[in-house]
């Protein structure tokens, strides 16, 4: 009989202290360094790639990094979107690694760079998370993080 009450307080004892775990039910992202991209005209805001005004090809755009004689590409998708007046952005699937520059080929005389500033946090429930935090479009402007939709004015 004492071994059943025993064996009984400590299931319990297990139960309750795994019942306790705040990170149980938590879905853990490890990393997320994928930017959301617009590329519009400066002077009015029309959308370059998508719509009546784009002037460039959306399948022949390339995002891609140099490191020595290596080429990276970056995947990158087509998202469709609903919701302030336009249709459709670039959703690219930047590596967690820092590079120095990526460039995005728009056509074959037009290309833009984009330096990506990472930063890395240790959380309780899901270790170490890496995002970006800040997106340089041509050396010259901060366009913010990878929480939201990011315009390229061109």
């Amino acid at each position: 009989m004492k071994k059943i009450i025993l064996i009984f307080f400590v299931s319990l004892f297990v139960i309750l202290f795994y019942a306790c775990d705040k990170c149980r039910y938590f879905d853990c992202i490890s990393s997320d360094t994928s930017g959301q991209f617009r590329i519009v005209s400066k002077v009015n805001g029309n959308d370059l790639v998508f719509g009546t005004n784009s002037i460039y090809d959306k399948n022949k755009i390339k995002f891609f990094s140099l490191n020595g004689t290596d080429t990276t590409f970056f995947q990158h998708s087509l998202v469709k979107y609903s919701g302030n007046n336009y249709d459709s952005i670039l959703k690219v699937y930047f590596l967690t690694e820092p590079t120095e520059f990526t460039f995005i080929k728009l056509n074959n005389v037009d290309i833009d760079t984009l330096t990506m500033k990472y930063v890395s946090e240790t959380t309780k429930c899901c270790g170490l998370v890496t995002t970006i935090s800040k997106f340089i479009y041509n050396n010259t402007h901060d366009i913010g993080g990878n929480s939201e939709t990011r315009e390229l004015k061109k």
